[in-house]
């Protein structure tokens, strides 16, 4: 399977150089945490490979030079879902599969006012994101691109130098 990475170019260089990459929790921002958390655990679950409960993937902001990595990875080391999707985990907001499934969650969340009830709240909307994982379904309020655009991301554990095909860097415009 094929997958574009970008990355700052000191890590292309330690891949080039023979070492693989693994991205710690620490580097996760942890504003955002409680998503790769469960990205993480989602990982572990869905893949045939599970690895330690590291992370590769973070959010950083943009730097002035990025290298665009194309690595070969194997399928069963790799866990797609989509890129619009997430954007519900990162903001800790449901993803209703129904309008019905939506007004139960919004009953939930209201309800959430101990502990006890706070737990089946989160537990609620962990399972409601799972839907970022179903690639084929239906358009819903949730997805802003038409069907053929929508961003595919993927999440895997670590990238080897053996796994990279193609390398390239660019430079980033600062905003204006």
């Amino acid at each position: 399977m094929l997958v574009w990475l970008q990355r700052p170019p000191e890590h292309l260089l330690a891949l080039k150089r023979g070492a693989s990459l693994h991205e710690r929790a620490e580097h996760i921002d942890p504003q955002l945490s409680h998503a790769w958390q469960w990205l993480g655990r989602q990982l572990c679950a869905r893949a045939d490979h599970p690895r330690p409960d590291y992370r590769r993937m973070r959010w950083r902001g943009p730097s002035r030079l990025e290298a665009l990595v194309t690595l070969d990875l194997q399928a069963d080391e790799v866990l797609p879902f989509c890129g619009e999707r997430w954007y519900c985990a990162l903001m800790r907001r449901p993803l209703p599969h129904s309008t019905e499934e939506e007004a139960m969650l919004e009953h939930l969340r209201l309800q959430a006012t101990s502990s006890a009830s706070q737990n089946i709240w989160q537990a609620a909307l962990e399972r409601s994101w799972e839907a970022i994982f179903d690639l084929d379904r239906p358009a819903s309020p949730n997805y802003w691109s038409p069907p053929d655009e929508r961003p595919i991301l993927a999440a895997f554990w670590q990238v080897r130098p053996e796994q990279i095909i193609h390398s390239t860097l660019y430079a980033i415009r600062p905003p204006t």
